[in-house]
Order: C-alpha cells, then sequence, then structure tokens
C-alpha cells in the first residue's frame, strides 16, 4: 500500500526546510517533494511521519541545506542573466516581433504626421502605470521576494527614460499648462522596447510563481512573533 503524506504532514516538511536553512521560498516549493519521498520511504520501513522528520534535525543536516541555499543563489544570478537574453530572444524570435514593429510604425506616423504631442502623452501615461505596477510588484508582500531576485531593471528602465526626459526638459510645466510636448524619437524606442522585454520576463516569472502558494513564502511562525 502506497503512503501517502497528508497535508499537515507537507506543511510539517515545509516549516522544517525553511526553519533549517532554506530561505528561497522556490527552493523550498522544489524541496519539498523530495523530502516527502523521503518521509514516505522511512514511513515503509517501520518509522513514523515524526520520526523520520526528526531525523533530519541535526547539525550536518542544516549544513547540508545551507550549502544547497548557498548554491541556489549563484544559480539564481546566472539565471537572471539568461531569462533577460531569452526574453529578448523571445522578442526578435517569435510572433512579437510583428507587434514590436507595428508600436515603432505607429510612433513614427504620429510623428510624421504632426502628432508626436499626442503619442507622447499617451507613452507617459503608460509609463507612470507601468512604474506603479513595478513597485507593487517589488514591494508587495505576494511577489516582492521573488522579484528582488529577478529585479524589475527593465520594466523601471522603459518607464523611467520618457518621464526623467520630460522631467529634465521642463516639459511637465508644459503638459501641466496643457500644452503640446514631443519626446524624442530614440527616448520613446527605447522604452518601448523595455517594456516589451519587461513584459517578458514577468511573464516568465508568472509561469514559475503560479504553482507557489502563501505557504511557501510566508516566515515560519516562530519567526513572525519576533
Amino acid at each position: 500500500m502506497t503512503i501517502e503524506l497528508s497535508d499537515a504532514q507537507v506543511s510539517l516538511v515545509i516549516d522544517f526546510l525553511k526553519r533549517w536553512g532554506i530561505d528561497s521560498p522556490e527552493l523550498v516549493f522544489e524541496l519539498t517533494d523530495h523530502y516527502c519521498e523521503k518521509a514516505k520511504d522511512k514511513m515503509e520501513q517501520g518509522c513514523s511521519f515524526k520520526e523520520a522528520l526528526d531525523s533530519w534535525k541535526t547539525k550536518k543536516q542544516m549544513k547540508e541545506l545551507r550549502q544547497i541555499q548557498s548554491d541556489f543563489e549563484v544559480i539564481v544570478k546566472k539565471k537572471w542573466w539568461k531569462a533577460h537574453l531569452q526574453a529578448v530572444k523571445r522578442l526578435l524570435l517569435s510572433q512579437q516581433l510583428f507587434l514590436f514593429l507595428a508600436f515603432l510604425s505607429l510612433m513614427f506616423s504620429c510623428y510624421r504626421f504632426e502628432l508626436g504631442s499626442v503619442f507622447s502623452v499617451i507613452m507617459i501615461v503608460i509609463t507612470v502605470l507601468v512604474t506603479c505596477a513595478a513597485v507593487y510588484l517589488q514591494w508587495g508582500a505576494r511577489f516582492g521576494w521573488y522579484f528582488q531576485t529577478r529585479d524589475l531593471i527593465m520594466p523601471f528602465m522603459g518607464a523611467w527614460l520618457p518621464i526623467y526626459e520630460l522631467i529634465s526638459q521642463g516639459g511637465h510645466v508644459a503638459v501641466l499648462a496643457g500644452e503640446p510636448v514631443e519626446l524624442s524619437t530614440i527616448t520613446l524606442t527605447i522604452s518601448i522596447t523595455c517594456g516589451f522585454i519587461g513584459y517578458n520576463l514577468l511573464s516568465t516569472a508568472h509561469h514559475e510563481l503560479k504553482l507557489i502558494t502563501e505557504e511557501y513564502i510566508s516566515e515560519p511562525e516562530k519567526f513572525q512573533k519576533r
């Protein structure tokens, strides 16, 4: 008869991993199944779940888990660069390229027909909204732990450049006065490019995050009381 762990027992495995050296929710998520299988193997040999769990609570096990955490952090840094490269490849080597070129064509058409100020204002509104979303993702309780690792450089850069140019050239005064303002097409091109790359990064992160529940993210109860 195959032994299956209850939800409460799985929660105890998760709690053990977080207390004994694993800080990253991603890694807790990945290791939980492995340790649940180890627990079931011991239980099939006649141990109780508590005995199986207690057998891991040693200095040697803590050292091993901390080493796993340290190695994982090194991998995450490499993953950060690889994720950006994959995001660029997705932009250039998928159907997304046509949408990207359509945005650029619309921008240059607006400037050609003296509607650059309209396009600029629309982009400023979009960049403000993107900035608010990026701030929420980085500092929000639900996603902040992950996006501090992956970082949001591309979305922030794409949103910051038009706003910086607007303020540095005094354009915000003109906007408040209801006067037309045109941003540089170079700035807007970089902003749009960063926006697409940033979207690809976030969609990849969402795919990796969607199975990680609050249980993997929250701190063990004894640490919450500090």
